[in-house]
């Protein structure tokens, strides 16, 4: 019996050690990951899409950069908080304390905070980005509308009676004056 516990014991801490590896090396990666994708985009857009002086909603924008903040924040605690409980557990283990290892509940509530919080400030940012790209839309179809009523009038030299209130018709061609016509008696003479 004591055999058998002694390998189930090898296998419990043979266990946490490949979680706490493997806690800390996917942890950089999401870290980095997570800070590099949304403050790259989030920069770009504003420096090559919309400058910040013509951005609208700037606040969702400000927001959403301050919740990817808190994400990296919150990620760093809840890899220490992780590590720090794994390590406590292998040396319980080693203690033969397994009663005093307890069910982590603070890990996994971080981790939904995270999920939530990554969420929301994704949302955030795609709902800044939509909100700015259509006002650009809007600003250039208003701006090239008004262009063309411009070049328009400006081509033809006159206004357009649209733009007068008048409903373009078709109008009958004037008979031509009489002095302006050949004069067909005298060819014959």
């Amino acid at each position: 019996m004591t055999r058998k516990l002694d390998q189930a014991k090898r296998e419990f801490i043979k266990q946490l050690y490949s979680d706490y590896n493997y806690s800390i090396s996917t942890f950089d990666n999401q870290t980095l990951y997570i800070s590099s994708a949304a403050l790259g985009i989030s920069l770009a857009f504003i420096k090559d899409i919309v400058p910040i002086s013509q951005a609208t909603h700037f606040w969702l924008f400000q927001l959403a950069l301050w919740i990817f903040v808190v994400v990296i924040l919150v990620s760093f605690i809840a890899h220490y908080v992780s590590s720090h409980k794994i390590n406590r557990a292998i040396q319980l283990a080693d203690a033969e304390q397994y009663d005093q290892i307890k069910e982590d509940k603070l890990v996994p509530f971080l981790n939904m905070t995270l999920i939530i919080l990554l969420v929301s400030g994704i949302l955030g940012l795609v709902q800044f980005v939509n909100i700015n790209l259509s006002s650009m839309n809007v600003e250039k179809t208003n701006h090239s509308i008004q262009s063309e009523k411009n070049n328009s009038a400006t081509k033809r030299g006159a206004p357009n009676p649209g733009e007068l209130g008048y409903k373009e018709k078709a109008l009958p061609l004037k008979p031509l004056p009489a002095d302006l016509k050949p004069n067909t008696t005298s060819d014959k003479k």
